[in-house]
């Protein structure tokens, strides 16, 4: 076989893939209401900056910093601007939609738990151990749980899971660290 050539696997099956380990749920959403709105949207918009179409996130179901656990609630909107294009004819969210709705859960999180956190936005810091488990259709309503595992002024760190039905449809750990941002620092003084 000449250098750089590569070998392939035309007539030949690939690799069984193992099926996904069993989750360990960080919470039951059977037990949530999604109407039992603990935090409105209004409270959540004070702290989150996101609006318009990029709000993910309908409102917070509970807020327990002792347990280090939030649990929020997306209703998945038939008039949202991705449907007519993610799938046509078959619609279904976007898998950095659902991520995006648990970082906003996350976020909301870490301003409420650190002191310092006025005038600041979680940003991205990364994501592992991302596994997406089912579709969310239009109409279609989301359990959204963080758990947080580490949290510094810096930087923070929570285990996040999405149910729909029940089941979980997308699972992830999200890092976040804050950005500053002096235009809306100024604007919300």
């Amino acid at each position: 076989m000449a250098a750089g050539a590569r070998r392939t696997t035309i007539g030949r099956r690939a690799p069984a893939r193992e099926a996904p380990l069993p989750i360990e749920p960080i919470i039951d959403p059977t037990r949530y209401d999604a109407a039992a709105i603990a935090i409105s949207i209004d409270e959540v918009r004070a702290i989150n900056r996101h609006r318009g179409s990029f709000e993910q996130l309908d409102g917070l179901l509970e807020l327990d910093l002792e347990r280090k656990l939030a649990v929020g609630v997306r209703h998945v909107r038939p008039d949202a601007f991705w449907v007519a294009d993610h799938f046509p004819g078959q619609p279904i969210l976007p898998g950095v939609l659902m991520i995006e709705s648990l970082a906003q859960l996350c976020s909301y999180y870490f301003h409420r738990a650190i002191t310092d956190g006025a005038g600041r936005t979680m940003g991205f810091g990364g994501l592992e151990g991302v596994s997406f488990r089912g579709a969310v259709l239009p109409g279609q309503t989301m359990i959204l749980a963080a758990r947080n595992c580490e949290l510094r002024p810096r930087r923070a760190q929570f285990h996040c899971q999405g149910f729909v039905s029940g089941k979980c449809v997308v699972e992830a750990t999200v890092i976040g660290m804050p950005i500053m941002d002096k235009a809306w620092n100024a604007a919300t003084v």
